[in-house]
């Protein structure tokens, strides 16, 4: 390999043909609504977390609950008290 100073415009090519310059889309750093079936998925393992950590149903009505899941997807909503507390924690006795 010869030495090419790093500024030169052959050197610059060679940089520009190992580095792979394709620009990102906004869709990858933007947050995504969650499909149907991720979101059952999430609100029952919600479910199994309050029952396994023995948390109050009102957990989910939490400020500070709400911002934490907030930061994994600004679409998410926990699901209400009265959800976890009859479908949600039902559908995890039925299984």
């Amino acid at each position: 390999m010869i030495n090419v100073p790093a500024t030169s415009p052959m050197r610059l090519q060679q940089i520009q043909s190992e580095t792979n310059l394709t620009q990102s889309s906004i869709d990858d750093y933007a947050d995504k609504p969650f499909s149907t079936h991720r979101k059952k998925a999430i609100y029952k393992q919600i479910g199994r977390a309050v029952a396994s950590a023995n948390l109050p149903f009102s957990f989910v009505d939490d400020p500070e609950v709400k911002k934490l899941f907030a930061l994994f997807n600004s679409y998410f909503r926990l699901p209400s008290r009265k959800l976890l507390s009859t479908n949600i924690i039902e559908d995890l006795n039925n299984d």
